[in-house]
């Protein structure tokens, strides 16, 4: 990458973060709001955060969720799944990401949403619809309302 894709990237990424600010949070399936989530995760999840995406599913006795939210400029995922013995406890280890990262994940999950054989084989409840919802809030977050 050069300088000039590098000063473009940088500043895509602070338009980016000033936009997350504005995004309201989509609460999927079984999140309904941070205590909830504190329940699910036993713990406490951070609070002065902007939580922009918080899905938790069930399938035949299990579960997996995904939370995305964007604190201080930068943005933190936290996927998480369990069996039908074990639940979401001790799993809240949110990982940094980049802006380019989040897009790349959309595109895909585009791809997968275009190709409609693939997208409605999801496991969990709620699947489709937090995938859906994430590529909304990516594209938002890139100024591409569509």
């Amino acid at each position: 990458m050069n300088d000039s894709e590098k000063i473009q990237l940088a500043f895509q990424t602070t338009v980016a973060r000033g936009r997350a600010r504005e995004v309201i949070c989509e609460w999927i399936q079984e999140f309904h709001n941070v205590e909830h989530m504190d329940e699910q995760f036993k713990t406490n999840v951070p609070r002065n955060v902007n939580y922009l995406i918080c899905w938790y599913g069930y399938g035949s006795y299990c579960g997996s969720s995904y939370v995305l939210y964007e604190k201080d400029g930068k943005f933190y995922e936290n996927h998480a799944s369990h069996c039908s013995c074990m639940g979401l406890e001790d799993q809240w280890e949110p990982d940094e990401v980049s802006l380019t990262y989040l897009i790349k994940k959309a595109s895909s999950w585009q791809e997968d949403l275009n190709n409609i054989q693939h997208y409605d084989t999801n496991i969990y409840d709620g699947e489709s619809e937090y995938k859906v919802a994430f590529i909304k809030i990516i594209n938002i977050l890139r100024g591409d309302n569509k």
